[in-house]
């Protein structure tokens, strides 16, 4: 077993190597010195420059859709906005600096600069300074007080990641900057130092972010509900992510007509998981990631209604005892950033241990025999995705997968985020595993996104599933479910404005089963075809 899965690990290495263009070889970073050169001339530009004023550092590349809107509106309701007045509500000059962290095609990066109407760019093509300050998406923005600095850097007052939330919090932010005792050209040429926890205002040193979830699947004989709640502490260079969630089954279990002894059952189940994971960034350009779970209740409806079918045939028999479905996993991984904020690489590895509902046979004149009920899994991914052009973005997923008395799982997962226009993305996504001795899956989809001032965002998506029947070890040949097609449809629409988000998608979803062989008879009614009911609600809030 061990040799099958070093085999497999081994393929999907080779295949991931050859799947994302090689890095290109750099010293090691010198220390972070804000003497940068100017995008439209490659003068030489020094933070003394700008002794006295609150700086906005707006962190750009060309290939990011959210960072034009973002640059162009800082220029306008920032940079404009306070040289039209002649400084903050204090008198401070204020002044906006765009920082483009890409040093691939300065041709595209110059139309950026000239399409967002900015007045100073500067190149940070190594990331350097962008990584000093914490920066792990765009748009990323910094706030610094130069007229408060000390003996050794400016202080720094405010960030901003992710979706740009407007003007009206940065000016917040800057017109409550009293005037000082300016700092002297001297101490800003020092540029930015490491900055002490303790010295960064409250809001800067750690992020919080609540969420809570549901989601539903309903048809004529089965309803599936799950609810979670998910807490994120974050800080510069990592985070922390606890989970916890809720899922409840209910099955209108009925047996085939061929089963005499089988009656009708309404089943009901709950189940409970918890799950932490951390990361943290180490060294630069390195992220380490780990997390664990453990749940308790049936995984899937499959699963408790074939208990139910076992229960009533052979549970007053010697040998049979009562389900007790639990399971546990951990996983650890690496992600490397080859090329800064534009190129990453991920390995994870995974190990789960499942304690399931087993099956079980009775032969004339033989004691009742009970199938395995501990399933172990052990699984590798490697991931990469590419940021290829202002509009493009490409993700590949490699992942192999050795269970307990099974052969090895090889899948694929490959998708696109590419924007059609500046309110317009489409994400279309393909997949396909296969499994010896004769099993294959493939799915293909995609969503499109239509967004008003990044604050209403309005989807429509779809996805076609086909199988060629599942395989599991752990019960006999006989309850195997057939081929299967599927199709789902929906629309959604998602909401955010300051610190809270809202989504909500819903839409049908059709399962079906290919016609069931006679060895299947006793499960007619499981794989029977079904039109569901599929919605999905979410809301969070951070802070």
């Amino acid at each position: 077993m061990a040799a099958r899965l070093f085999s497999g690990l081994l393929l999907l290495a080779l295949l991931a190597a050859g799947s994302f263009p090689a890095a290109a070889a750099s010293a090691r970073p010198a220390p972070p010195v804000f003497e940068l050169s100017r995008v439209a001339d490659g003068r030489p530009f020094r933070l003394q420059e700008l002794a006295g004023q609150v700086v906005v550092l707006d962190f750009f590349a060309h290939w990011c859709v959210p960072c034009l809107r973002a640059s162009e509106e800082i220029e306008k309701d920032i940079q404009q906005y306070y040289a039209a007045r002649g400084g903050n509500s204090q008198g401070l000059a204020v002044k906006v600096v765009a920082v483009n962290i890409e040093k691939r095609d300065p041709g595209q990066t110059s139309r950026f600069v000239a399409q967002a109407g900015i007045s100073l760019a500067v190149n940070d093509p190594d990331g350097r300074i962008y990584r000093h300050f914490g920066g792990q998406m765009l748009p990323f923005i910094v706030i610094l007080d130069g007229s408060r600095a000390s003996a050794s850097d400016p202080r720094w007052v405010e960030c901003s990641a992710g979706p740009y939330e407007g003007s009206g919090r940065l000016r917040k932010v800057i017109d409550s900057l009293p005037p000082k005792e300016p700092a002297s050209a001297v101490q800003l040429a020092e540029g930015p130092k490491t900055i002490r926890a303790e010295d960064r205002p409250p809001g800067m040193r750690l992020s919080h972010r609540v969420e809570i979830g549901v989601d539903g699947l309903s048809s004529s004989d089965l309803n599936l509900w799950e609810t979670a709640e998910s807490y994120r502490l974050g800080w510069p260079q990592g985070d922390l992510q606890l989970s916890v969630s809720q899922g409840l089954t209910w099955a209108d279990y009925q047996p085939s007509p061929i089963d005499f002894a089988g009656v009708p059952a309404s089943l009901e189940d709950l189940r409970y998981n918890l799950q932490g994971g951390l990361r943290q960034r180490w060294p630069e350009r390195f992220t380490w990631s780990g997390s664990a779970g453990y749940y308790e209740g049936y995984n899937d409806y499959r699963s408790l209604w074939l208990n139910e079918y076992y229960r009533q045939r052979f549970s007053g028999l010697a040998g049979y005892r009562e389900a007790d479905p639990r399971g546990a996993f951990f996983s650890g991984g690496g992600r490397w950033e080859y090329l800064p904020a534009a190129g990453f690489f991920q390995a994870d590895i995974s190990y789960q241990k499942d304690s399931v509902a087993p099956a079980y046979e009775k032969k004339i004149f033989k004691p009742l025999q009970r199938r395995r009920d501990t399933i172990y899994s052990r699984s590798a991914r490697f991931s990469t995705e590419n940021i290829l052009t202002r509009w493009l973005r490409v993700q590949n997923e490699l992942q192999v997968t050795d269970t307990t008395e099974r052969e090895l799982r090889y899948a694929w997962l490959g998708s696109i985020n590419t924007a059609l226009g500046q309110h317009w993305v489409a994400r279309p996504a393909l997949s396909y595993s296969q499994e010896r001795p004769a099993f294959e899956a493939w799915s293909a989809g995609c969503s499109l996104e239509r967004d008003w001032n990044s604050t209403w965002f309005l989807s429509l998506y779809g996805r076609y599933y086909s199988d060629t029947g599942q395989l599991s070890q752990s019960l006999p040949e006989s309850t195997a479910s057939p081929a299967l097609e599927a199709v789902e449809l929906g629309a959604g629409l998602r909401w955010q404005s300051g610190h809270h988000a809202f989504k909500i998608t819903a839409g049908p979803y059709w399962s079906l089963y290919a016609p069931v062989d006679p060895v299947l008879s006793p499960f007619l009614k499981l794989y029977r075809d079904r039109l569901w009911f599929a919605c999905q609600g979410a809301w969070s809030y951070a802070f």
